[in-house]
């Protein structure tokens, strides 16, 4: 079989998320979305990955400053969605883990 998908857990509230990594023929594309945080494992799982996709669509500052309910600035940054600022921290630039 050419085709694989295998999951691997990520942080976010809900029952059992994970991110995954794809792989077809000498390919591998891996998926990381609603994770608030990324650690050592996570990292190892991606690490050389044809195409990643890393979801960060939150500023900082925003939930901080933005009219956004208490619930949700007081959540913890584990199990929030990664933040601009954390991808960029994080090394995803120019396409590669670094």
């Amino acid at each position: 079989m050419d085709l694989g998908i295998h999951p691997f857990k990520i942080f976010h509230d809900a029952a059992e998320p994970v991110g995954y990594c794809i792989y077809y023929k000498n390919i591998k594309i891996s998926i990381i979305t609603d994770t608030g945080w990324v650690n050592d494992n996570m990292k190892n799982k991606i690490k050389g990955s044809s195409l990643y996709l890393m979801e960060s669509n939150h500023d900082v500052k925003m939930l901080k400053e933005g009219n956004y309910p208490w619930f949700l600035k007081k959540k913890s940054p584990k199990y929030r969605r990664a933040s601009i600022q954390y991808r960029c921290r994080f090394g995803f630039i120019g396409g590669a883990i670094r």
